[in-house]
């Protein structure tokens, strides 16, 4: 247990797993550097976010899809995912699948669905996704 792994629990708020896990506060404040939350997001990403040429809406736009594990303690994650990135980075998210079985959608995941042009300005660090998101995004 070294100090940096204190420090990185301490700004999770000791929320480990994904049954509790909340986007931190500190990315919320005005002086929280955007290049911190642009990271975090971009992270988020790598790990839970998809980009293929199936993601396309109904025009054909090619969208990212941003996954949340489906679980009874964590549904105000999307929203707090939604918030850090339409009013921190300016990146506009049209709208959240919720997974729920009113929706038709069973008990899956939910998703936020995010224009491929618009994530360019986030992006992702495994050169798979980024490669693919760029060409999707010129294509939109």
């Amino acid at each position: 247990r070294t100090m940096a792994w204190r420090n990185i629990e301490l700004l999770l708020e000791n929320r480990t797993s994904f049954r509790h896990f909340r986007v931190p506060q500190v990315f919320f404040s005005p002086d929280t550097p955007v290049n911190y939350k642009l990271e975090f997001v971009k992270g988020y990403a790598d790990v839970a976010g998809n980009i293929r040429p199936a993601n396309r809406d109904q025009g054909g736009r090619h969208r990212v899809r941003l996954d949340t594990l489906n679980y009874a303690t964590n549904w105000n994650l999307p929203v707090q995912l939604c918030l850090l990135l339409q009013e921190h980075l300016n990146v506009p998210v049209p709208n959240i699948v919720w997974g729920h079985p009113n929706l038709g959608r069973e008990w899956r995941e939910h998703q936020l669905n995010i224009y491929a042009e618009d994530f360019m300005s986030v992006g992702f660090y495994f050169d798979y996704k980024q490669a693919v998101l760029e060409e999707l995004a010129q294509s939109n």
